[in-house]
């Protein structure tokens, strides 16, 4: 069994997306982190920026929306990276 280390949310307000803040906080993540495997899950639309990165989508999580989107979900990539590339 791989221990991976744990990544929690990192979300960027969408007026302050595509400006690389993103990539900066990342980077000062790793920093602390190294070469140690991380696991995350990712809004779908944050799953490019994480595969930049190296990581690789092992599963999803189906969130189902509240009643008003009733029988709806959100599908959140749960990704790995086991080394920094």
């Amino acid at each position: 069994m791989t221990v991976h280390r744990y990544l929690e949310v990192l979300a960027i307000h969408p007026s302050y997306q595509r400006q690389g803040i993103g990539h900066t906080l990342l980077e000062a993540r790793f920093s602390q982190i190294g070469d140690l495997p991380v696991q995350l899950e990712s809004t779908p639309a944050g799953r490019g920026l994480y595969q930049k990165y190296g990581f690789e989508m092992v599963d999803e999580l189906k969130v189902l929306l509240e009643p008003k989107e009733a029988g709806k979900t959100i599908d959140f990539p749960i990704m790995v990276r086991n080394k920094r590339g």
